[in-house]
């Protein structure tokens, strides 16, 4: 367990593709449940070597403050956010590479602007209050948007992906993006009202 991150992880070290698949089925035996971060590329794994792995590739990205960013977020809202499952090191440096969490079944919120906007406002209002016992904590997401904010299957809100590195900012800007998309969600529900009752065709 690393106490570096504050999270009940795994580390694993490892120096090829197929170490790092045979150390996730260690951790996590539901393949179907991960969710990789890695900066290195050779350690993709692909669908047919680790089930229905999501894996997302960032070369450029600080790793380690997204890690610890991800895990303080768990902290506050551990059950409106991707639990954490392990730490990947590269075996041969001992860095940081990348770190696994779990896979959210569900729809990006992004998909409710046009489809159901009264759901997508009240979806908002929940999205909002977890901001405010996020801030209430002294956390700020930083990068609030509607490919952040996932619509689980079991219709529970979860944020994923904060920003890296934050500053005092991040507080209003948190604010000022959940207001954006409150007043894109009632302008979407207004035209879609006004279409619907306009004059009926005999």
């Amino acid at each position: 367990m690393s106490t570096q991150y504050r999270a009940p992880m795994r580390e694993l070290v490892v120096g090829s593709r197929e170490e790092l698949s045979r150390a996730l089925r260690s951790v996590q035996p539901d393949p179907k449940k991960v969710f990789l971060k890695l900066l290195d590329p050779k350690y993709s794994l692909r669908r047919k070597e680790h089930g229905s792995i999501e894996c997302a590739i960032q070369p450029y990205a600080d790793i380690e403050a997204e890690l610890r960013r991800a895990a303080r977020m768990h902290e506050i809202i551990p059950e409106n956010s991707p639990g954490l499952i392990a730490v990947v090191r590269d075996g041969e440096t001992g860095k940081v590479s990348g770190y696994a969490m779990e896979f959210i079944d569900g729809s990006w919120f992004a998909n409710y602007y046009y489809a159901r906007p009264k759901a997508a406002r009240e979806y908002l209002k929940e999205t909002a209050k977890l901001l405010r016992i996020l801030h209430d904590n002294g956390f700020a997401h930083g990068d609030i948007a509607p490919t952040n904010i996932i619509i689980g299957n079991d219709n529970r809100i979860y944020l994923i992906d904060p920003e890296a590195k934050i500053s005092a900012s991040g507080f209003s800007a948190d604010v000022r993006a959940i207001c954006a998309m409150h007043g894109q969600v009632n302008d979407w529900i207004r035209r879609h009202d006004a279409m619907m009752s306009g004059p009926k065709v005999a």
